[in-house]
């Protein structure tokens, strides 16, 4: 199969975009069940002065502290966001009841388009299953 064929299969995406969108979306997941068994994290988008990470802190370099921002804008109904904290240069994040349930049973939301890309229009692709998962067709 050619890969214009191959990405004409997967709905226009390359196979190389579906797998950057699943481990993005793995990614948001594990943020997720951090923040679930911490009750409250402390997230930091950016860490750009490079401060240690303390136990109840989420420190992310920029552009994988944007994939856990998109899934709070997309899903506002599942976070509470704090105020920002100079002193800790970090915002509380809990989780609300609907996001430990979305955490809990993830099929309906785990398959959402991901959008990527820092200019616009970027891109947008469906993450590639799960390991273990096959893919619904649609």
């Amino acid at each position: 199969m050619t890969s214009q064929s191959a990405a004409t299969a997967n709905g226009g995406q390359s196979e190389q975009l579906r797998h950057y969108a699943r481990a993005a979306r793995d990614y948001q997941w594990r943020f997720m069940e951090r923040a679930a068994e911490l009750g409250t994290i402390w997230f930091t988008a950016w860490n750009k002065y490079r401060r240690e990470q303390g136990p109840d802190e989420w420190r992310d370099a920029l552009i994988t502290g944007i994939d856990i921002l998109q899934r709070i804008e997309q899903q506002p109904e599942w976070f509470v966001v704090g105020e920002w904290d100079d002193a800790r240069f970090a915002r509380p994040i809990s989780l609300t009841q609907a996001g430990l349930v979305a955490l809990k049973d993830r099929a309906p939301w785990d398959m959402e388009p991901y959008r990527g890309g820092l200019v616009e229009p970027g891109w947008v692709a469906i993450p590639a299953p799960a390991a273990g998962r096959q893919e619904v067709p649609q």
